[in-house]
């Protein structure tokens, strides 16, 4: 029996492969994986470079961003300090504005109150020419009833005028009491039916209710309602007709004047009822100081409502529509 050499290999690698040539795959195997190696730590060590690098640049980049920062917030501070003086500044501004304001409203005030005595005197007198006790040729009656006449226009300014400086003022005060909105309507469109100056102007009274009553103090609310027909037959063409409305609107009384005449721009709509305010397209065609709306809507809101415009009024393409709005009355006035 043969003996095995204990230095034998138990096993081989392939069974046709002698151990020579095994040990030169395993050998060429290894060199693979070495080489395989080596490249694996130049890569690594190029990675480590480029994070270095990368590392480096974000530290740069950091450090310039902190120092825009710094300058930036040095600017925010500055212009908060510029921003905030400019602002004591106009405050400080717009308390002389105010005190200028103040005073140009009392100064007017006193110079209107004080032109009221001597318009008084001159419209005694002229009243007095006017009927004639002095004989006078008729040429020169002629002129002193036009005198007259402005007189009266003037003085009628200077009223109105007071009468607006005392609402601004607060100094103006109404006295609501529950009245009849149908029956004052009806009131107003008699007599201003005589007012027309020539025009052939036709009313029409259109109530959405047959009683309506109101909390209004009842001068001012005449007042406000006489103006609004007086500004709608300034501009209501001839032969046209201006439409008078009465209704409930919201849990308001709503009170409409409608003429038929031109459009207002929806430029001014927001503008008309301001102080002296006029449209510009009318100012050389129709007279006027565009006080009458701003007293028609500082008295409105003394009462509580609101005023308007509305203007095209549908279905026309022209035309407007001015309201006002008062407080119903749970009772009707007493007589």
């Amino acid at each position: 029996m043969t003996e095995i050499h204990k230095d034998q290999p138990k096993k081989k690698l392939g069974a046709d492969c002698p151990e020579s040539a095994c040990r030169d795959q395993f050998e060429s195997t290894l060199k693979k994986y070495e080489a395989r190696l080596r490249q694996l730590q130049l890569e690594i060590v190029s990675r480590r470079e480029e994070n270095e690098k990368i590392v480096a640049e974000n530290l740069k980049h950091n450090d310039e961003l902190r120092d825009l920062n710094e300058a930036l917030d040095q600017k925010v501070q500055e212009r908060t300090i510029e921003l905030e003086l400019a602002k004591t500044d106009a405050e400080a501004q717009n308390e002389k504005l105010k005190e200028i304001g103040t005073s140009k409203e009392a100064l007017m005030h006193m110079v209107v109150h004080d032109m009221k005595n001597p318009l008084t005197a001159i419209l005694g007198t002229l009243g007095l020419c006017r009927g004639n006790r002095f004989q006078l040729a008729a040429d020169v009656k002629g002129l002193l009833v036009d005198a007259h006449v402005q007189s009266v226009k003037l003085l009628c300014m200077v009223e109105e005028i007071l009468t607006i400086s005392r609402m601004q003022s607060k100094e103006f005060e109404v006295k609501p009491e529950p009245m009849d909105m149908v029956g004052l309507v009806q009131q107003s469109m008699s007599m201003m039916s005589l007012t027309t100056g020539g025009k052939k102007i036709f009313f029409r009274f259109e109530p959405a209710v047959t009683e309506l009553y109101v909390l209004g103090d009842y001068p001012t609310i005449e007042r406000v309602l006489n103006n609004f027909m007086n500004n709608a037959i300034k501009y209501a063409p001839s032969e046209s007709e201006i439409v008078l409305e009465v209704g409930i609107q919201d849990n308001m009384a709503e009170i409409g004047v409608t003429n038929w005449g031109d459009a207002i721009p929806m430029e001014h709509q927001d503008r008309i009822f301001d102080q002296f305010y006029r449209v510009k397209a009318d100012a050389a065609k129709y007279s006027g100081t565009g006080l009458g709306l701003t007293f028609c809507r500082l008295a409105i809101h003394a009462h509580g409502g609101s005023v308007g415009v509305q203007s095209p009024v549908p279905p026309k393409d022209h035309g407007a529509k001015f309201f006002f709005t008062l407080p119903l009355s749970a009772k009707p006035p007493e007589v």
